[in-house]
């Protein structure tokens, strides 16, 4: 998975590992761009998998680093049959943990068979490193961590009052309104509907909010038409802008406009786009479940609200809403400090500490 012209936002973190692996490695890239239509789909994965076979059969590579381990499981454990080669692995979450009743889970067995095969697998978190010892029973010396390519701060970060202006007006927005944000793929492990349901019960329980805020839903992807009947059902389009995935850039000049971002997600194994909104000086709203709460800490860089009640979020939101502006300010620099651990040097020794355990440095 890999970004296109046609799908910029598509499989970033794989964009940035590349990238960050050129600066010390003579990289071959394999790759499989976003197609929405079933048959070149097909005609994409056949050659993805012919491209990926005969790559690693015929040269010689000191290891073969492979991402979203279910999409390739098979041809690796074609290739092992056939040779011998150093293997590292970068789960990514549901790759490994699929939805029940999904493709993913169908290819769960090959997942696991080739898992065990790996010379290395990297997890985006001390959380998800728990996950693979329990769930594919991992020894912890072949785990690395690796916080998913971290923040960008070339990107993410905190941004004039001009290019704000700029962003209010590109997007018609309005300075009569603060705003709220959720962003991610539209489908249900991440927690559009949660979202959407938390804003409907706060603005029939303190409709003086719906005076002073304005809700942004950024995504893409199955549940797009679910998404828009329940705005419409609701009556929520006076209150929510809908805007389909974004370039990181111009999510960053959004995610700079927000007050808070919402993070109702219930499957992340580590959630890199609540910090790309800590990055941006915006206190995060989140699950208090899985990869996020390794970041996002109760009443100081954020909130937390049990996984999957809407009501508790509205509690949340009122109490974020409530809140003295003190006290968010700290919120905001905390938010900074935090993001600040997911770039920089911290990193470098996160992303160089997955090859020196495979001797390659």
């Amino acid at each position: 998975m890999y970004p296109s012209t046609k799908a910029t936002y598509y499989g970033t973190f794989v964009r940035d590992f590349h990238l960050k692996a050129n600066e010390f490695f003579d990289v071959k890239l394999i790759c499989l761009h976003k197609e929405n239509n079933k048959l070149l789909k097909l005609i994409s994965y056949f050659f993805f998998y012919i491209k990926i076979v005969f790559g690693i059969c015929i040269f010689h590579y000191d290891i073969v680093y492979a991402h979203y381990v279910s999409h390739v499981a098979k041809p690796l454990l074609f290739c092992k049959k056939l040779k011998d080669y150093r293997l590292f692995i970068n789960v990514h979450g549901s790759d490994v943990l699929p939805p029940k009743k999904s493709l993913g889970e169908k290819f769960l067995p090959y997942t696991r068979a080739i898992l065990l095969k790996a010379e290395r697998v990297i997890v985006p978190s001390y959380y998800f490193f728990s996950v693979m010892r329990e769930e594919f029973n991992l020894s912890p010396d072949n785990i690395s961590v690796y916080p998913s390519g971290g923040v960008n701060p070339a990107i993410f970060h905190v941004m004039s009052d001009e290019t704000k202006h700029k962003t209010i007006a590109k997007y018609d927005l309005s300075y009569d309104y603060e705003y709220i944000g959720f962003a991610s793929r539209l489908i249900k492990e991440k927690g559009w509907k949660i979202y959407l349901e938390a804003v409907c019960a706060l603005l029939r329980d303190r409709p003086d909010f719906g005076e002073k805020y304005r809700f942004i839903l950024i995504g893409s992807g199955p549940c797009e038409v679910e998404v828009d009947n329940f705005i419409n059902k609701e009556n929520l389009n006076v209150y929510v802008r809908r805007f389909l995935s974004l370039p990181q850039n111009e999510l960053s000049s959004l995610f700079n406009l927000l007050s808070w971002f919402i993070f109702p997600s219930e499957s992340e194994s580590l959630g890199l786009v609540g910090l790309e909104a800590m990055a941006c000086a915006v206190p995060v709203i989140a699950t208090n479940f899985a990869g996020p709460t390794t970041y996002v800490k109760d009443d100081i860089n954020g909130l937390l609200f049990n996984k999957g009640e809407a009501i508790d979020l509205e509690r949340a939101l009122i109490a974020a809403l409530d809140m003295d502006k003190e006290r968010y300010n700290t919120l905001k620099n905390n938010c900074i400090a935090t993001a600040m651990r997911y770039m920089g040097e911290e990193l470098q020794e996160s992303f160089m500490d997955i090859f020196r355990k495979g001797n390659l440095i």
